[in-house]
């Protein structure tokens, strides 16, 4: 996130191919996981907007600033899970693991480290 102007922040996410990729079905295990309740529907709308903005393949993703930090939030958080299972699990999955947390860390950095 970079600033514009004071006051104003600019939402927009500047992913490669891969990073896409790897979001867009972050994204979409999201949408998968979230209940069909009226009490979901703003997170449901938020995890679906953001969807349909990387599936246009734009190098520069224009996020609203609660798709922003619903996304960020989101990701913090299965970044920690990641962290915590990885220090549980046996050498293969642990293997499996590692490249994935590597990406998701490497997203978050280089698009919502403040």
């Amino acid at each position: 996130m970079k600033p514009t102007h004071k006051g104003f922040n600019n939402y927009s996410l500047e992913l490669d191919k891969n990073q896409r990729v790897i979001l867009k079905q972050f994204v979409n295990q999201m949408l998968q996981s979230i209940p069909s309740d009226a009490n979901y529907y703003p997170v449901e709308k938020a995890f679906s907007g953001i969807y349909e903005k990387l599936k246009l393949e734009n190098d520069s993703t224009k996020l609203t600033k609660d798709e922003f930090f619903k996304l960020k939030e989101a990701l913090k958080r299965n970044i920690t899970h990641l962290e915590k299972e990885i220090t549980k699990v046996w050498f293969f999955k642990r293997w499996i693991m590692k490249p994935m947390l590597k990406q998701y860390i490497s997203i978050f950095n280089s698009n919502f480290k403040e």
